[in-house]
């Protein structure tokens, strides 16, 4: 068992001691504090990777604590111990992402072992994530010297350019792809050839259709510096954890691609919402454009395909789409795809 430093939060020492009694078995180092301060304290001195706070103590509560946490101190795991009468300020601080979890009190013993291991261990997935976007930068920028692409030294039209600044993510992402997601070759090329012509049939100009084909060929680059078995697995059948950590792809392609670009940014991370404003990111339908929902409602479709169609088949995946059109999917989007 990887052994990792939790930090205990709360006022009570008899509270401190049964929590500290429970991780110590399970082999984590734990360090204690009484208060938020000396709390931020402990955090400036330690390589923390959890924190655990009570929601109610004098001074600054756990919520506040936490949000202090998450600006100062971004990579570390936050949860929140609370009693039924701070709920609803607990639920408050999870919507407003300054808390991954929360347990209610009295805790049960084997879900906070469970809950405590989960979050561990989507703190070590993140940090991996972190290595693994940076080596992937590090990977394009060679080989964009390599291949000597440089606007500076590039004539030609506008999208003759916008394609030479990002060839390498693209040569990159189909290198990765035969080795890491074998199952998916080729998902990307069909998808950027279906959303090509549903564009085409819903007559988005020259100039729309161009930067849809490059988000539709650049879109699922955040997904190689997640697991494999997480990226090769059909999302439908993740569990909540796993879909949480999968969720953060289209923010990781984002990532990668120039942050003048905002047209092509925002295809990408808005790609997986959905009209309804559900899916993810949860920002609300109006912010999505119209090629995000064209590229959604095709990587979907896709997807079922590849993952669902020797279960399936294809009218009864046909007959899925149409029942979301309108709650998840753009109607005249649907339309095109079925016609085309």
């Amino acid at each position: 068992m990887t052994s990792s430093t939790v930090l205990l939060v709360d006022d009570e020492q008899n509270v401190r001691s049964a929590l500290r009694r429970i991780l110590t078995s399970e082999g984590h180092d734990i360090l204690q504090a009484e208060n938020a301060e000396e709390a931020l304290d402990v955090l400036d001195h330690n390589a923390v990777k959890l924190v655990i706070s009570d929601m109610r103590m004098p001074g600054m509560d756990g919520a506040d604590l936490l949000k202090e946490v998450a600006k100062t101190h971004k990579g570390v795991r936050r949860m929140v111990l609370t009693g039924y009468g701070d709920l609803p300020r607990a639920i408050v601080a999870i919507n407003e992402g300054r808390v991954h979890r929360y347990l209610t009190k009295p805790w049960d013993n084997d879900e906070l072992k469970r809950v405590v291991a989960e979050e561990l261990k989507a703190e070590r997935s993140e940090q991996d994530q972190d290595h693994q976007i940076e080596s992937l930068r590090f990977n394009v920028r060679q080989l964009s010297k390599m291949m000597d692409i440089s606007a500076n030294m590039l004539t030609g039209t506008e999208e003759m350019l916008r394609y030479s600044q990002y060839d390498a993510l693209i040569r990159q992402q189909q290198v990765m792809s035969r080795f890491q997601t074998p199952l998916k070759t080729g998902l990307v090329g069909r998808v950027q050839k279906r959303t090509e012509r549903v564009a085409i049939d819903m007559q988005l100009d020259r100039d729309a259709r161009e930067v849809l084909k490059l988000a539709a060929l650049l879109h699922r680059l955040g997904e190689f510096v997640l697991p494999n078995d997480l990226i090769n697995k059909c999302w439908w059948d993740m569990t909540d954890v796993e879909l949480q950590t999968y969720q953060s792809y289209p923010e990781i392609s984002t990532s990668l691609i120039d942050s003048v670009d905002c047209e092509l940014a925002q295809i990408i991370s808005t790609h997986r919402q959905y009209v309804n404003g559900l899916g993810f990111p949860s920002i609300g339908a109006d912010a999505t454009p119209l090629a995000a929902r064209i590229l959604c409602a095709v990587t979907e479709y896709e997807e079922m395909i590849l993952f669902k169609g020797h279960l399936m088949g294809a009218c009864a995946i046909r007959k899925i789409m149409l029942a979301g059109s309108g709650k998840c999917y753009d109607e005249n989007v649907i339309a095109a795809l079925f016609r085309i």
